[in-house]
């Protein structure tokens, strides 16, 4: 399934109609399932803060990079290991109301029917346990279904095999109330020929213990959504309802992507369908903020439609309580904003450590970066240029293409996949255990244009409906939002809330970008589409068509230089947690908005017809701008 943490809420039926509430809450780090540099302690105990906060109190320990998770599961942790990591992050999680999963993944190379490797298997978990860990995983994705000679002697199926070992597991734990199973066949994609008709899922369903819950990712690897009608399926094949392991922030399978907008493409009502949620996040820390406030907030509007369900009669009260995507990121920005300000006040320069706690040598980032001769300067030109804090958008969020991202490198691809289109590298893997393979092709978000596209004006925008805060409420609040115009002055002021929104509409989700990413693409596809335009005299009959390309060319350099001074500003005002974080990637798109924006400067106003380039240029400069929100 591929990525890293999780974070979300557990649901147990106590009673019918009664529901004790264990809210899921992260799986993550350099434990937890997503592959890259492991969290320090202190993001740890940070990322613990923030599920505290937003209700969400189980965290799960699955990290890919560790190996004594997954390829060295045999091995018992050294007293340094357990004493000094292992108990002190589960300790830290308790003090924060969090419950501590610990999870392992040894399908790699287990022999099911081996006494030798079922006890090495116990003795680990039982050595976790006694640093106070209560809770546990197994995890069997992302492996070879063909087992090995001896287990095949002994057991009829793969599925009989899992599913004694883990029935073992469990009881010799004293069945312990949070024991999770992750199924080689995880998403509907993987199943052959569908969830309700696979042997595999029919066995696991039959085998199981009643109390062990069953991971399932969805009808992908990374769903773009959930509805009710299809977990009804998974729940009559497994016989329980599923503890969805969503990957919608999963982000370890491309190196050009973060995901930071809000928690979407999940039907109402649909928590009464699930054992559980565990959110997949990205792996940078920072990235999460937004993921886990909405999360949080899907969760509190989940339970409420729960209440009124189980005491009908105020019908309007759920109505209003209803989520919407929209109104939980201007909140979350809100906070996020102050979540940016509080930490460059409160913050350690711990918290741009590595994995083991060493410091990284970092430019500060309390310094203007005009005086900075370590991080790369933004150009005179386009992109230096300051524009109006407030530019027209198009519509919030945008639909892109349909490819589905896959995050398992070893799961297969189904002919229907592989007829419909070359494969994604986010098809490539989010697997809780999957393995990161170097640089794939990726596909192209841009549709063609029609015509009658081609020809239209660009769309009348609207302006962002959330302003920000006045100067005298700034004053009020050390981490209040500062004014656009107030950062503009000052090269060091905290970020605004409309220039955390930018960052936010830049990498906002999988499937659909954010506006300002929208609009930067629309104007590059229309651009391209009528370049023959660019180099038609004013004064030609014509020229109208000249003078519309040569008005949607400026309007795209002012998204380009708006885009290049929030990359000034993130690295002037930053703190280095956030900078670290999320710098390659706003600095990998002010790159090519610069280079575009250069070609396009001044020859694209004369006739050199710059934007009439031969087709294997401009195809390459096409393919650079695609890269802003690759699919």
């Amino acid at each position: 399934m591929g990525a890293a943490r999780l974070a979300g809420h557990l649901c147990i039926q106590d009673t019918p109609g009664t529901f004790q509430q264990l809210h899921f809450a992260f799986y993550f780090l350099p434990f937890t399932g997503f592959y890259g540099r492991p969290w320090s302690m202190d993001q740890r105990k940070l990322l613990f803060q923030w599920l505290q906060r937003r209700g969400l109190n189980c965290y799960m320990y699955a990290p890919k990079d560790e190996l004594k998770h997954r390829l060295l599961w045999r091995e018992p942790y050294t007293e340094h290991e357990a004493g000094t990591r292992m108990r002190s992050l589960i300790e830290a999680a308790q003090e924060q109301g969090v419950e501590f999963i610990f999870a392992i993944s040894a399908g790699q190379d287990m022999v099911f029917s081996s006494a030798g490797d079922r006890l090495l298997l116990q003795q680990k978990l039982r050595q976790v346990a006694a640093m106070g860990c209560r809770s546990f995983a197994l995890l069997f994705d992302d492996i070879d279904p063909c087992m090995c000679q001896a287990d095949r002697d002994v057991f009829p199926s793969l599925a009989q095999a899992q599913a004694s070992v883990a029935n073992e597991v469990y009881q010799e734990l004293g069945q312990p109330s949070i024991f999770l199973f992750c199924p080689t066949e995880y998403c509907s994609s993987l199943c052959s020929p569908s969830p309700s008709q696979s042997c595999y899922l029919q066995t696991i369903g039959q085998e199981l213990l009643p109390g062990i819950g069953v991971i399932w990712t969805g009808p992908k690897v990374v769903s773009q959504e959930l509805s009710a009608a299809l977990l009804e399926e998974v729940e009559a094949v497994l016989r329980r309802r599923p503890v969805i392991w969503d990957n919608l922030y999963a982000n370890d399978y491309d190196c050009r992507r973060v995901f930071l907008g809000p928690y979407m493409g999940r039907a109402p009502g649909l928590m009464s369908r699930l054992h559980g949620l565990l959110l997949n996040p990205n792996c940078e820390l920072q990235a999460n903020f937004i993921p886990i406030h909405t999360l949080g907030t899907w969760f509190q509007s989940e339970l409420g439609r729960m209440e009124e369900v189980a005491a009908p009669g105020d019908s309007q009260g759920a109505r209003d309580g209803s989520y919407s995507p929209q109104e939980a990121l201007e909140v979350a920005l809100r906070d996020w904003v102050a979540e940016i300000n509080q930490q460059n006040i409160s913050l350690p320069t711990s918290d741009a450590r590595t994995g083991d706690g060493s410091p990284v040598q970092s430019p500060s980032s309390s310094q203007p970066e005009a005086i900075r001769n370590d991080v790369p300067q933004t150009p005179p030109g386009p992109g230096a240029a300051q524009v109006t804090p407030e530019e027209p958008r198009t519509s919030p969020t945008a639909q892109v293409t349909p490819e589905e991202p896959r995050i398992s490198p070893t799961a297969p691809v189904t002919p229907e996949e592989a007829g419909s289109g070359p494969m994604t590298p986010k098809e490539a893997r989010t697997s809780p255990t999957a393995q990161v393979t170097p640089e794939e092709p990726r596909t192209s978000p841009m549709a063609s244009v029609t015509p009658e596209e081609a020809e239209s004006d660009p769309k009348e925008v609207r302006p962002s409906p959330t302003a920000p805060v006045t100067p005298k409420e700034a004053v009020s609040s050390p981490t209040a939002p500062v004014t656009p115009k107030e950062a503009v002055s000052s090269p060091t002021a905290p970020l605004t809330l409309e220039e955390v929104r930018m960052l936010v509409e830049l990498f906002y989700l999988p499937y659909q970008h954010g506006a300002l990413a929208q609009e930067l693409l629309e104007h590059f596809r229309w651009l391209r589409a009528n370049s023959l335009s660019v180099g038609v005299p004013p004064t030609a009959p014509d020229a109208c068509g000249g003078t519309r390309w040569r008005g949607r060319a400026q309007s795209f350099q002012l998204l380009c230089a708006r885009t290049c001074r929030l990359h000034s500003r993130l690295v002037s005002t930053a703190g280095r947690a956030l900078l670290y974080d999320l710098h390659p990637y706003l600095w990998d798109i002010r790159n090519m908005l610069l280079v575009k924006s250069g070609w396009q400067l001044p020859a694209a106003f004369t006739s050199l017809q710059l934007w009439a380039l031969p087709e294997p240029v401009g195809i390459h400069l096409q393919s650079l701008l695609q890269t802003l929100c690759q699919l």
